[in-house]
């Protein structure tokens, strides 16, 4: 598949978890947004980059990820999964190389780029 044939279909990205590394990521839907311009590019991300980069023209929508451990965190992974999926994504490009970013991704449905293990 290639990125131009998404059409207006729904592309979720998974952005890397610290705030340094969320805004160097920026390019990168920048280049999305080029690549497919009638896609809508669903951001995920902790709550304090989604605040940080609210304002950026190349995301449609943002989901503010919670970063909890254990029973919680496995609860917050699927209930994010679910959202994701009701979203029906084309493609879900994941950022971060971690296994929660991936399953997430892989739960969300979709065509999954970035995590290979």
């Amino acid at each position: 598949m290639h990125i131009r044939e998404i059409g207006a279909g729904t592309i979720a990205i998974r952005l890397p978890n610290w705030v340094g590394d969320g805004v160097m990521a920026t390019p990168a839907l920048r280049a999305l947004r080029r690549e497919a311009p009638k896609a809508r590019v669903l951001a995920l991300a902790p709550g304090a980059i989604c605040r940080l980069l609210k304002g950026l023209p190349s995301v449609d929508e943002w989901l503010p990820l919670r970063r909890r451990r254990g029973l919680r965190g496995s609860l917050d992974l699927l209930r994010t999964a679910r959202i994701v999926r009701e979203r029906n994504p084309v493609l879900s490009l994941v950022l971060p190389h971690s296994f929660s970013s991936g399953l997430a991704a892989r739960l969300g449905g979709g065509c999954v780029v970035g995590y290979r293990t």
